[in-house]
């Protein structure tokens, strides 16, 4: 009766084993994924920044241009009243 009993529980251990391997491979894929995830997010709000940056700079270019034209104009009046040309 013994040898009846004994295959019993090396099954068992089987059979846990088996659930315990799959549960961590279950999890690394899981982990996997969402670190892939986090990259492509990632990635995707750098490019975001990017644009924004690049935004940034034209608008800044184009407000110094402003500037220069304003600083421009309101010289030229002066310019005129000192040396008197119509």
């Amino acid at each position: 009766m013994e040898n009846l009993s004994e295959p019993m529980p090396i099954y068992g251990i089987l059979v846990i084993s088996a659930i315990v391997v799959f549960d961590r491979i279950r999890k690394r894929q899981l982990l996997e994924k969402e670190r892939r995830l986090a990259k492509e997010k990632e990635l995707e709000q750098a490019k975001e920044i990017e644009k924004a940056y690049t935004e940034l700079k034209a608008t800044q270019s184009q407000l110094i241009q402003s500037e220069k034209w304003q600083a421009l104009e309101n010289l030229l009046p002066v310019l005129r009243m000192k040396y008197k040309t119509p």
